[in-house]
């Protein structure tokens, strides 16, 4: 398991290569880092602090909810299952991704305080909707926020490295910049649609490597892979 500095570490060093590659000299990213610390307290202080979860596993107990047939209803329809348990319940679907112990009851606090599942009969629970979505700006959306931007950069890196010439990661835009004011709510339907399938496909074909896998995880190198897509307006 990685360590808090070795994971920080791996989201700020594709940073600091791309502000070098700007031609930035240490003391100029020095006192960078310095400011965005500063701010980064600031705004700490005004903020409840409260342990963060790894917004991969919230994801991860949707996705099996959603999909395994233990969990579904003769109406392929997610279950009121208990929290905690044996199987069917969230504590199990969590102990299936590899989380034990006080985790577990950690990221069933976690589950409801987010909202992302409501209380159907006494003690079951159904989810809110199939996939997570984090409405408010706290841990789990910073942890995501940091992560997707280390990414990005990394496949920036990946891509402008010689020897990966022939070994591309997929890494493009569609925008423009006049798109009138009357079109945004289309905009924001279509690419919603649009994304829900795909994502639904590459979810699929990720979770299908992945149990191909698992019997002989072990003995098998892996890595963390996957797709961002997001939509913006400025």
């Amino acid at each position: 398991m990685k360590t808090t500095r070795t994971y920080y570490r791996e989201i700020l060093l594709p940073v600091f290569l791309f502000m070098m590659t700007m031609n930035l000299d240490t003391r100029e990213i020095e006192n960078v880092v310095s400011e965005a610390i500063v701010a980064a307290r600031k705004k700490l202080s005004r903020r409840a602090k409260t342990e963060p979860a790894n917004a991969y596993y919230i994801g991860a107990v949707f996705y099996r909810w959603f999909r395994e047939r233990r969990y579904l209803d003769a109406q392929a329809t997610p279950k009121a299952i208990r929290l905690r348990g044996r199987p069917p319940s969230v504590a199990a679907l969590l102990r299936s991704e590899g989380i034990r112990g006080k985790a577990i009851d950690a990221f069933l606090t976690q589950i409801i305080s987010l909202k992302l599942v409501r209380e159907v009969d006494e003690r079951k629970f159904t989810p809110v909707g199939p996939v997570a979505v984090f409405r408010d700006i706290g841990p789990e959306v910073i942890e995501h926020v940091a992560a997707s931007f280390a990414r990005l950069l990394s496949t920036v890196e990946h891509n402008t490295t010689p020897a990966n010439r022939h070994s591309p990661l997929i890494e493009r835009a569609a925008s423009v910049p006049d798109l009138p004011v009357a079109e945004v709510p289309a905009f924001r339907e279509f690419t919603r649609q649009q994304a829900r399938s795909f994502l639904a496909s590459i979810d699929d074909w990720l979770e299908t490597k992945r149990r191909l896998a698992s019997p002989k995880r072990r003995s098998q190198k892996v890595r963390s892979a996957g797709v961002h897509v997001y939509a913006y307006l400025s």
